[in-house]
């Protein structure tokens, strides 16, 4: 057995699978994750669709992202 729980192997590959496997945006989109889930409670996939592609692409920090949807939440759910 690896020691995870059904939920974080299946968290693992949900971010996987929404990122293409990209490494550098699936860590990204951890990061504004844990930010969310920490300060609001929902995480990324709680949320209507962001451009999160096109944040990390235009290098925005996942601070940031975190902080435009923290900015405006009921925007977003």
């Amino acid at each position: 057995m690896s020691g995870y729980t059904y939920d974080q192997i299946a968290d693992r590959d949900t971010f996987k699978w929404y990122c293409g496997k990209h490494t550098g945006f699936t860590s990204w989109l951890r990061k504004v994750d844990r930010i969310l889930m920490q300060r609001l409670g929902l995480g990324v996939f709680d949320l209507r669709d962001a451009c999160w592609r096109d944040m990390y692409d235009d290098e925005i920090s996942p601070t940031e992202a975190a902080q435009d949807i923290l900015d405006n939440p009921y925007d977003w759910i």
